[in-house]
């Protein structure tokens, strides 16, 4: 779910982006872009929190910043 939607606002193709983004976050790295301890943290971080940079995450990837740059547009 996006921020938006968490939040009970009605949806655009903004959510779409958003999911498109956290898809593409959790396909490269192999974790989800923000992970809270409950569901309801997790939503709460979502519309406060920007995911860590890939290269915290996964080194090894060593992945084009354009790359990341792309997937964090889409997660604003």
């Amino acid at each position: 779910m996006g921020p938006e939607q968490c939040m009970g606002h009605i949806l655009d193709a903004r959510s779409d982006i958003y999911s498109m983004g956290t898809m593409i976050y959790e396909s490269l790295t192999g974790y989800p872009a923000l992970m809270g301890k409950t569901i309801v943290e997790t939503m709460e971080m979502q519309g406060r929190e920007t995911p860590k940079p890939f290269a915290e995450i996964r080194p090894d990837l060593n992945l084009p910043k354009e790359v990341e740059t792309i997937v964090f547009r889409a997660l604003e």
